[in-house]
Parts: structure tokens; C-alpha cells; sequence
């Protein structure tokens, strides 16, 4: 996956080769990171 901090919307945009791998390993970081 790639993360890059978009600078004209002033937010971090998620871009994934594979939309739906990405999204499920962002759910699992996001849900690792919530729980720590």
C-alpha cells in the first residue's frame, strides 16, 4: 500500500493495488492501532 499526505485536500489518501486486499489490511492496521 501506498500513504502520501495530500497537501491540496489537506488529508492522507490511501491508494491500494488491489482495492480489496488494501481496504481489509487497513481495517486490520486501523483496528490494531485502536486497540493498542
Amino acid at each position: 500500500w501506498i500513504f502520501k499526505y495530500d497537501r491540496r485536500h489537506s488529508r492522507l489518501s490511501f491508494q491500494a493495488r488491489n482495492v480489496e486486499i488494501g481496504n481489509k489490511a487497513f481495517a486490520r492496521l486501523a483496528h490494531h492501532l485502536a486497540t493498542e
